[in-house]
């Protein structure tokens, strides 16, 4: 393979990659059952899922409402508009590349602290028996076991 195909390669791989990550946020902050958004399972997908109804819609309002998870929202707008730019350059500018993935996985990190915070806070709420229950279903609907 010569070492144009294999940039290109890569960078098309880089890019499933980050629409991999990209999925994996949405499924974060949707808590959605898997598949609805195109998204694999997560962990914290299985854990917002086992919540309650109303327990999962005031997880998801919470973060709706969360400057930081609506900031981390926009930044990985912009990350994804600069890796796509990154992408289609020419010449091709690998750190502009690299930069674009640095902000996305900032990004990410962010919305996925602000979600366990969120998450944490809502099992708080809890009580002893809806947490019982919360561990039951997230055996019963995949989520990591010990």
């Amino acid at each position: 393979m010569s070492p144009r195909a294999l940039k290109i390669a890569l960078a098309l791989s880089l890019a499933v990659n980050l629409l991999v990550l990209g999925a994996v946020a949405g499924a974060l902050i949707a808590g959605g059952p898997p598949g609805r958004d195109g998204g694999p399972r997560t962990e914290m997908g299985a854990l917002t899922r086992g919540l309650d109804g109303p327990a999962r819609r005031d997880l998801a309002r919470t973060l709706r409402r969360d400057p930081q998870v609506r900031e981390g929202r926009q930044r990985l707008r912009e990350a994804a508009a600069a890796t796509r730019a990154a992408l289609t350059a020419d010449p091709f500018d690998r750190e502009a590349l690299r930069d674009a993935m640095r902000d996305r996985q900032t990004a990410l990190a962010l919305m996925g602290e602000r979600g366990a915070e969120a998450f944490a806070n809502a099992v708080a709420e809890l009580s002893p028996e809806a947490r019982a229950a919360l561990a039951a279903r997230m055996t019963r609907r995949g989520a990591p076991r010990d």
